[in-house]
């Protein structure tokens, strides 16, 4: 069996939001629009752009979100 059998090419995540700014860029390659993000970070809780830290799509189309952690002075 040759190497390449063995295994299979998945692309790498691409990064949707860093730091709270929109990879328009990226959303555009993927055919993707802000409404349609908006609309996915909604559905997992998230109410603004700029409450993410980092969010990505892998090759299935699943979304990794990693929101800023907000100061909770009562802990």
């Amino acid at each position: 069996m040759a190497p390449s059998d063995m295994f299979r090419f998945e692309s790498l995540p691409v990064s949707l939001i860093m730091d709270g700014q929109v990879q328009d860029e990226h959303l555009q390659q993927l055919g993707k629009s802000r409404f349609w993000l908006k609309n996915e970070l909604r559905r997992n809780g998230v109410s603004n752009f700029r409450d993410v830290f980092f969010c990505s799509i892998d090759h299935d189309g699943k979304l990794y979100i990693n929101t800023y952690r907000k100061h909770n002075p009562n802990r």
